[in-house]
């Protein structure tokens, strides 16, 4: 059905006018000199009603035989609806193929976005536990400075110096282990970023689908046109 006004006598009225100035009359033309209303379905049935009533009418006042006139309009009209109804068929799959696409990318955009987060938090931990290591290791390197101390220092019993070194065994248990938390974080980070540029590249070639099922959705439009 179509939109408020728009009537197939105003369709007609257009097509007639873009006919006389030599300009095809396309759905999307006629569409446009209506002020873009109405819609393409509807346009379309109007332009096909008003070709195969101009097409009968042309064949009414030939000199051509009645009966071979009948039979030429019934054999144009069976041919229009044809490729009328094969070209609706392929463009309402091409559209549902676009949807599918769409919904692809859709869900490769989420995953990409989340992969971003959990980079964003990766390189967070990361940051924070350098901060740590460096600290770790600013106080380890002062507890060294601090052995060396005593070790000159004779008055310094050894029950100290032990002391010293159970604190130093024990910040040093404590750099080696934030290393390899640092090194485990890394290794994630790492994977993380293969699939972000993997998704990237699904993204890109859900996108490539998506414009090549537009272009065959304009070039079937243009043949449903002529």
């Amino acid at each position: 059905m179509g939109r408020e006004g728009i009537t197939y006598e105003q369709v007609v009225e257009v097509a007639i006018k873009l006919s006389n100035e030599s300009e095809k009359p396309t759905i999307r033309r006629v569409r446009s000199e209506l002020g873009d209303t109405g819609s393409m379905g509807t346009i379309q049935s109007f332009l096909a009603r008003w070709r195969e009533e101009n097409q009968t009418h042309v064949l009414a006042n030939s000199e051509i035989a009645p009966e071979i006139q009948i039979a030429l309009s019934s054999a144009i009209n069976a041919n229009i609806k044809k490729v009328t109804l094969n070209l609706e068929s392929a463009i309402s799959i091409a559209n549902e193929e676009i949807s599918v696409f769409r919904d692809e990318n859709f869900v490769i955009e989420e995953k990409l976005d989340n992969e971003r987060k959990k980079n964003k938090k990766l390189i967070q931990e990361h940051d924070k536990l350098s901060g740590k290591l460096e600290k770790s290791i600013e106080d380890y390197s002062a507890l060294v400075l601090e052995k060396e101390k005593e070790r000159k220092d004779s008055e310094r019993s050894r029950t100290e110096l032990a002391k010293i070194q159970v604190k130093m065994d024990s910040f040093k248990e404590k750099v080696d282990e934030l290393r390899q938390q640092n090194e485990m974080l890394l290794n994630k980070f790492e994977v993380s970023q293969v699939e972000a540029i993997n998704n990237d590249k699904r993204a890109t070639l859900a996108e490539a689908k998506i414009e090549s099922k537009d272009q065959q959705i304009m070039y079937l439009e243009k043949q449903l046109n002529k």
